[in-house]
Parts: structure tokens; C-alpha cells; sequence
């Protein structure tokens, strides 16, 4: 299930029909984590509730992961309160269950925190002494969270038809509901609910603020912006959702020590990772859930050096299968997404460096929305025409959704390979019928989105539905799961800090989780080694069929199995597919 409330001006950039594409979401549909954990901490004399068990190495751990203990790990990189001793078991106790009674109702074998396995082990008790004021934005009573989001954009697909975002308006989801609260405030009450009932917060309520950016656009609107809300809310955290110069923003933020999450998506839904660089600049301040941008390259060219480069030609259209390949580098030059240059550039490097070579290379202006451009229909025409001179057999497209250069490839009679990085548009199931089903049935697509069926099956839709039975699937889908991802990586991060909550101790406690592969099509591999603050370190392949579900599908490959970069089995990327494969409703 992915989130996709479309604007207004969304619509008027396409010259096609209406499509369902997020305004702020991205990837939404990842979830679940698949690690061995160590216990969080409460205070010395506190006794957990249940005792996870860990499976042995040979024994096959359940889905979601084999949860055992979660606590603080090793990362020196921030300073922090020492953290308070692991809780011991009541001993003696049929089950594990401590003498204490819940607080949380936890759920799972082992036990977790809620449904979702991605979350936390059970932390089902505290009452203890949690610090009070343990970093800024944090008292004994509660966190501070500003959830940062554009302005000035009128949605469609929720329960009141269009919703325009106001501008420069600040919202305290702990006072009651207002009849004009825009679908993204309603969706975040509802989180704010569900996490703090089910999460472990030691006594604290993670108390959920929202600010409408203003209509100015700029680097010192945004800089304006941080000062301003730093004074009046003082932050602990900031999940951010606007794509103007956001770092901007964050920079100011991040200066006075707010922590930082969510930004993995632009207001268009295009978003292939942020720079380690980036992350490591402010090292246990930023926090990503998807991958950074060269961890996302290496899950892509790991597939393209094992499964492409080494083979013949297998799934072309032009009848030259069993000849050696020639590849073709296709890339969007847009200045509003930059990091898709730094992308191909890092594309490029990692398959020549494998043995990869490129025939011929081409890009086009507009990337980022499913266009109608004049300006894109000649560069596609232009770049199908130098591919097929250059006998290009195998086109790699490093992400830039843009729908002309199926059709100027349909056009020329031009049916090549496509090996395409997935970006929030060209792994969703709308965009690929979009384009020219006989060039895009010879498609494949590398994402990190896991299998996705039901809504009542996802996570974020089962939250929303906890804390409101009566929500409508309509705003919890197209709005409120845009935020799910980022807000349970935060509020895993304040229960794995232990009750002495400040960077350090998050830091600590998001360090303590091993690399581990996937054990589920269901469950993305999260894990942040040293230096690193991104969580989903894993990809799945696609391939197009274009008569699945009658319109049209990404069918996941092995039945969606996920992989590690560098750990692709052997063998021609043509042969990797099955007719088993399912739909992938993301």
C-alpha cells in the first residue's frame, strides 16, 4: 500500500489522465524488521513481562524477525547519560511474565510491542524514575515532535474531496480536533494515539506538533522557518516533509541539536536517497528509514554487475537475444532533483568498475512527474534514436519517471532491455501502465518495496484503524500512512533509548541492532552498521507484466525474496522470473 493524496498542481503538470501519486509519500509500503535486538533499558529495579526468545542459528526465525533483547549498543559518536542496566526477569515465573502488570499490551511470540513486527520487543511495564529533563524538548512528562509539511497544495482522494494545505499555521495535535484540520493533521492524531498507547515511552506522552511551511520559497524562508519554530516549540525531534531547501531548514535545526527524521520524500514522490555524507554530518542527529543513496546504488548495481553485465541479451523485444549486450546509461538532468544526476553518476562508476560499459548515454529535462513535456518527447525521441544506432540492448535507467522515452521508444519500433532503479513512481503499478506496454513488457524494476496486498494487511492501516475503528480507508491510505514509516523509526528510537532519553542514548540503541538479512517478502532488512543512520539496507527485483490484473503489474521476482547488495544469486536476469511471481499492489 503506498500513500498517494494528489494535488492540484500535480494534475496540471500531466497531460494524461488522473494518477494516484503521493504529495508527500514515498516508498510508504516498507516495513517490518528482521533483527536480533538487545533489551531496552528501564530503571535497575523494574522486571519485564516477557522474556523473547531468541532461535537458535539453524532454527528459522519467525516472521517479522527473531526478536530477542534490545538495549543500547556501541556508537561512539555521541555522548550521552550512561544507560541504566537491562531490567532483569522475575525468576521463577511461569513464561517469563515478571511480577509487575502490563502497562502496554503487547503482542507477538516472541513479544513485540504492537502488531507491526517491526516493532520493538515487549517492554510491557516501567515505573520508575525516567530523568525528567534528560535533553531539550524532553521533560518528565513529555517528548516534543514537530512534524515539518508543506504548504499551499490542494489534495483530492480523502473524505471531504479537495483539502488545500494552509500556510504558516501551527497545530497542537494534544488540544482537541477542529472541523478544518487539513487530512494530514487528522492522520497524525491518530498515530499520535496509537504509538504512545502502544509504545514504551517511560512515562513520558510524545507530544505531536504540526507546522504548515509558509508560501515563500527559498533557503532563507526555510532558515526563518527553523528559528522561529525552534523558539516556539524547542523540539526534541523534527520529521520533515517539505522538499524546498529543506536541508536548509535542517541545518539550522540540527545546529541547536534537534534531532531529525523522515525526508525521504519530496512533495512529487521522487526520491532515490540522501547522501551518507549528509547523514554523517550531523552524525546521531539525522536519521533516514530508507537507505542512503549510495547503499541504494549498491543494492542496484549489485544486480545490474551479477545478473546483466555477465550474460547475453535475454528479454529484449528486437530479436537479438543471445547476443552480447550493450548498455545504455538513460538519466534525468532535472535541477529540481539533483541527487538523480549523483545517481547515475554513482550508476555509472560502480557497473564500469564491474566490467560494465556503455555504448551510448542520453537524459532528458522533466523528470519526476509522468509528463506530456514537448521538451521530454524530443529527448526521447533524440535518446531512443542514438540507443538504437548504437545498437544498445539493455537500457539502465537510474530513476526520473518520465513516460516518453516508452512511447518515442514504441514509436521508433525500438524494444530494448530496461533495468530501471525504482524512485517512488517507476515501481508503482500506476506509472508502469502508463507507458507503452509492448517497450514495457520487457521491463524490470529494482525496489525496496516490500510485497504488498490488503490495506487491512499493512501496518500503517491497521494503526490508524486501532486508534479510530471509524477512520476512513480513504484518509488513512491516500494521507495519513505518508508519516507511519518515519514515526515508528522515531518511537523505536525513544524505546530503545531507556527512560534517559537524548541522542546518545538513541544512537546507542540503533547501533545495537545486528546485520541481519530478511527472513520475509513482507520484512525489509534494517540495520545501521557503524557510521551509518538509514534503516532498509535491502532490494527486491520486478518484472513488468503487462496483463496482470488486467492493467497491468510489477510482478515480484522468487515470489519477492529480497536481497542484500551483493548477495544476488548467479545467473541471467531474463531466467529469474517465474509465471508464479505475485502482483505487487505497492
Amino acid at each position: 500500500m503506498s500513500s498517494r493524496g494528489l494535488s492540484e498542481r500535480d494534475r496540471r503538470l500531466r497531460d494524461l489522465p488522473p494518477l494516484l501519486i503521493a504529495g508527500l509519500a514515498v516508498l510508504g509500503i516498507l516495513s517490518l524488521l528482521p533483527s536480533t535486538l538487545n533489551l531496552p533499558t528501564t530503571a535497575p529495579s523494574q522486571t519485564l513481562e516477557f522474556s523473547p526468545v531468541t532461535p537458535e542459528d539453524d532454527e528459522v526465525p519467525p516472521p517479522g524477525g527473531n526478536f530477542s533483547s534490545l538495549g543500547l549498543g556501541g556508537s561512539a559518536s555521541l555522548t550521552g547519560a550512561p544507560a541504566d542496566p537491562p531490567p532483569s526477569l522475575e525468576a521463577g515465573v511461569p513464561g517469563g511474565q515478571a511480577k509487575n502488570p502490563r502497562t502496554k499490551r503487547c503482542v507477538g511470540n516472541p513479544p513485540r510491542q504492537s502488531e507491526d513486527p517491526l516493532s520493538p520487543p515487549c517492554v510491557g511495564f516501567y515505573d520508575g524514575d525516567n530523568g525528567g529533563s534528560t535533553y531539550q524538548g524532553v521533560d518528565r512528562e513529555e517528548v516534543r515532535v514537530l512534524f515539518y509539511v508543506n504548504c499551499c497544495i490542494t489534495y483530492v482522494g480523502g473524505t471531504r474531496g479537495r483539502e488545500a494545505t494552509p500556510s504558516d499555521t501551527y497545530v497542537d495535535l494534544a488540544k482537541p480536533a477542529s472541523d478544518d484540520d487539513h487530512a494530514f493533521v487528522r492522520g497524525l492524531r491518530l498515530y499520535q494515539r496509537h504509538f504512545n498507547e502502544r509504545y514504551q515511552t517511560y512515562g513520558r506522552f510524545v507530544h505531536f506538533y504540526v507546522y504548515f511551511k509558509r508560501s515563500e520559497n527559498g533557503a532563507e524562508a526555510r532558515r526563518a522557518e527553523a528559528i522561529e519554530n525552534y523558539e516556539r516549540i524547542k523540539p526534541f525531534a523534527v520529521l520533515t516533509y517539505v522538499s524546498d531547501n529543506a536541508e536548509a531548514y535542517l541545518d539550522v535545526m540540527q545546529r541547536r541539536g534537534v534531532l531529525a527524521f523522515g525526508g525521504n520524500s519530496g512533495d512529487t514522490g521522487v526520491f532515490v536517497g540522501r547522501s551518507a555524507d549528509y547523514y554523517r554530518k550531523a552524525p546521531g542527529l539525522n536519521w533516514g528509514y530508507l537507505a542512503s543513496l549510495e547503499q541504494y546504488a549498491s543494492m542496484y548495481t549489485s544486480l545490474i554487475c551479477s545478473k546483466v553485465v555477465p550474460h547475453p541479451t535475454s528479454f529484449s523485444g528486437n530479436g537479438d537475444n543471445g547476443q552480447p549486450r550493450k548498455l545504455g546509461l538513460l538519466w534525468s538532468d532535472d535541477d529540481n532533483f539533483p541527487f538523480l544526476r549523483t545517481m547515475k553518476d554513482r550508476v555509472r562508476r560502480d557497473v564500469e568498475a564491474c566490467g560494465g560499459k556503455f555504448a551510448a548515454e542520453a537524459s532528458f529535462p522533466v523528470g519526476g512527474f509522468a509528463t506530456g513535456s514537448s521538451d521530454n518527447v524530443e529527448a526521447g525521441s533524440r535518446a531512443m534514436a542514438e540507443f538504437a544506432t548504437a545498437g544498445v540492448t539493455t537500457v539502465i535507467w537510474p530513476g526520473g519517471m518520465e513516460v516518453n522515452m516508452s512511447n518515442q521508444a514504441g514509436a521508433a519500433n525500438y524494444r530494448p532491455e530496461w533495468v530501471v532503479l525504482g524512485d517512488g513512481l517507476h515501481d508503482t503499478n500506476e506509472h508502469g501502465q502508463l507507458m507503452d506496454q509492448s517497450v514495457w513488457q520487457h521491463a524490470w524494476v529494482v525496489t525496496p518495496k516490500t510485497l504488498v496486498g490488503r490495506d487491512e494487511d499493512e501496518p500503517c492501516f491497521q494503526a490508524a484503524r486501532e486508534a479510530d475503528p471509524s477512520a476512513d480507508r480513504r484518509d488513512i491510505t491516500s494521507f495519513a500512512c505518508t508519516f507511519y514509516n518515519d514515526a515508528r523509526q522515531l518511537f523505536t528510537g525513544i524505546q530503545v533509548a531507556g527512560p534517559t532519553l537524548n541522542p546518545g542514548s538513541m544512537d546507542r540503541g540503533f547501533h545495537a541492532i545486528p546485520r541481519k538479512e530478511s527472513s520475509s517478502v513482507q520484512v525489509p532488512a534494517c540495520f545501521y552498521d557503524e557510521g551509518d543512520y538509514t534503516c532498509v539496507k535491502d532490494v527486491q527485483a520486478e518484472w513488468w507484466d503487462a496483463t496482470g490484473t488486467g492493467q497491468g503489474c510489477w510482478r515480484s521476482a522468487r515470489g519477492a525474496r529480497r536481497f542484500l547488495a551483493g548477495g544476488w544469486p548467479t545467473g541471467d536476469l531474463g531466467a529469474f522470473k517465474a509465471t508464479s511471481d505475485p502482483c505487487n499492489a505497492a
